[in-house]
């Protein structure tokens, strides 16, 4: 099954970002469990201590594992990222949640 996911998030160290990412599920043999996965970009703002603001922009995976149940979707993901701006990094973000399918 093919899907889109778009997030929009921010830590407490003055970042916020969004990110979209084209996603594949696969089921798991003989298992109520799925994984996903899929490239996907993020972009985002850090604020500095001298009240400057980075643009950050790099290129990232979702994967993870879901199940469902109902109209409902429960997930746990994973998200590294290779940080292109203002500097090369990499990074790793994550994430549970709750997914409605109507």
């Amino acid at each position: 099954e093919d899907a889109y996911s778009f997030l929009a998030a921010w830590n407490l160290d003055r970042f916020f970002h969004v990110n979209a990412h084209a996603i594949r599920e696969h089921a798991l043999q003989d298992s109520p469990l799925n994984y996903y996965g899929g490239p996907g970009l993020i972009v985002g703002f850090r604020e500095r201590p001298s009240d400057d603001t980075d643009v950050v922009a790099g290129v990232s995976a979702d994967i993870g594992l879901n199940f469902f149940t109902g109209r409902f979707g429960v997930f746990l993901g994973l998200t590294p990222w290779f940080r292109v701006l203002p500097d090369p990094g990499l990074n790793l973000g994550g994430g549970v949640g709750l997914r409605y399918y109507p």
